[in-house]
């Protein structure tokens, strides 16, 4: 077996060479260790945490497969969570408590990962998209902001683009920090020959590139090893899916607010984001990396709180008749 080729941190790279890597990067998060197969299509079983009931259960995607669910709380609009690529709803828990006092939460296992169905022919964001419509549809959702961590966020895109009416924004966490960004066809290439021959190696190269140095060794262990449990075959298909997806008219084509809450290991550019979506913001977590949901819990909620607050504002200054002023005389 070959071994896998090096992958530097993102810091130490030249700048040029470190924009070539960036869209791979943002698309890598962690996940929870392969499932039996017969546990895929299981309804979970109801959880009492404090005064709620956390339930849980699935919902079929358009192509059959079983996607798997927990919901907690009841208020609407609803916050309906997507995770990164090879990870699974887990991720989000320490938003589900806090926010599910205010609001529905649903957190979602996208086709292939956690507990949802891997029985699918065809791995792409589109279809990972139509997995959460399926559960926002199983659920009666009519007033939602979704929220997608990584590669969750183009999903959360497709998302919106399929419910307009329904979905009033779109949170994305560390992802989008350059809609026009280029894809280098062989530092892909080279990513996916790496993940082919040695994917446990590759995963745990590359996972050391999401942190600052410093951050917590627990933390960083556990996602290497959930990470790198991975089923290799989905997890590179949806990498091998991922370049012909166009960020830049995806957004484009959101006609909700759109806001970042990104680390700062890598740059977020605002301006050029808003060639693409007038209604897009981002706030910059500062020594955070690539999971802020899990590195910075505590700032990371505050800020989605701040986010989910500003988008409600939007809506309802945008229902709000318009006032004239009074005649002259």
């Amino acid at each position: 077996m070959l071994p896998a080729p090096k992958i530097p941190r993102p810091h130490a790279l030249p700048p040029l060479l470190a924009a070539l890597l960036l869209p791979a990067l943002l698309l890598l998060g962690a996940c929870s260790p392969e499932k039996p197969a017969e546990e895929e299509a299981a309804a979970l079983e109801p959880v009492e945490i404090h005064d709620t009931v956390t339930v849980g259960g699935t919902a079929t995607a358009p192509d059959g497969v079983e996607i798997a669910y927990s919901s907690r709380g009841t208020s609407s609009p609803a916050l309906v969570f997507l995770h990164c690529w090879s990870c699974d709803r887990s991720f989000w828990r320490h938003q589900v408590e806090p926010f599910s006092r205010d609001h529905q939460v649903v957190t979602i296992d996208l086709g292939g990962h956690g507990e949802s169905g891997r029985d699918r022919q065809n791995w792409s964001l589109e279809s990972l998209g139509q997995d959460a419509v399926a559960v926002i549809e199983s659920l009666g959702l009519e007033r939602l902001i979704v929220v997608g961590h990584s590669m969750g966020a183009p999903v959360a895109l497709e998302v919106a683009q399929s419910l307009p009416d329904r979905v009033q924004g779109v949170v994305v966490v560390d992802s989008l920090q350059n809609v026009e960004q280029e894809h280098d066809a062989e530092q892909w290439k080279a990513l996916l020959a790496g993940y082919r021959q040695d994917f446990p190696g590759t995963c745990g190269q590359m996972v050391g590139a999401m942190f600052h140095e410093g951050t917590d060794g627990a933390l960083v262990n556990e996602i290497t090893q959930s990470m790198c449990d991975a089923p290799p075959a989905i997890a590179i298909a949806l990498l091998d899916a991922f370049p012909a997806y166009d960020m830049a008219d995806e957004l484009s084509q959101v006609q909700v607010p759109v806001r970042a809450l990104n680390g700062d290991l890598f740059p977020t550019a605002v301006e050029t984001n808003r060639r693409h979506a007038a209604d897009y913001d981002a706030s910059i977590l500062t020594g955070s990396g690539h999971f802020p949901l899990l590195e910075k819990p505590e700032e990371f909620n505050r800020e989605l709180e701040v986010a989910v607050a500003g988008i409600l504002a939007n809506e309802k200054a945008a229902d709000r008749p318009a006032t004239t002023g009074g005649e002259a005389g």
